[in-house]
Order: C-alpha cells, then structure tokens, then sequence
C-alpha cells in the first residue's frame, strides 16, 4: 500500500518529469542547463532547509549513490499513465 508521502512524491516526479520533457523535447533547451537549473534549485532549498551537518550528509548520500541513477529518457511524455 502507498502511503501519502510516496504519492506526493510520485505526483512530484512526475510534475518535474513533464517540466524537464518539454523544455529539452518541446522547447530545445540544453539539457546541461536544465539539470545545472535543478540541481542548483535543489541543492539550495537542501541548504535552506537542513542543518550543516545534515546537508554534508545529503550530498555525500548523492555522491554515494551515483552509480545508482537512471538516466533519463530524453523522450516526449505520454499523458497516459504514471512514470514508473
């Protein structure tokens, strides 16, 4: 069963899912400044919101992970369904 963060999160990616789709597929944009526009974005609300020591914690779990992450499929969006 899905608990009501996990959903929030889902609807979440799939919102900047559809943002980043249509900037790179729709509009063109460099995909470099629209992960460089996000990353910057979060890196800085992850400032924002968390203590020093817990922030150095956020990025090295990021940097730990990196072998982990998908890339993203640079394709146009589908209305149809959920991302995953």
């Amino acid at each position: 069963m899905i608990n009501k963060e996990q959903e929030e999160m889902a609807n979440m990616q799939e919102v900047i899912y559809h943002f980043v789709a249509q900037h790179v597929v729709e509009l063109k944009s460099d995909p470099v400044l629209v992960a460089a526009a996000l990353a910057a974005t979060a890196m800085g609300l992850y400032k924002s919101i968390l203590s020093p020591d817990e922030y150095d914690q956020m990025i090295n779990v990021m940097s730990d992970n990196r072998d982990i992450i998908k890339p993203f499929p640079l394709a146009a969006p589908t209305q149809s369904g959920p991302l995953h």
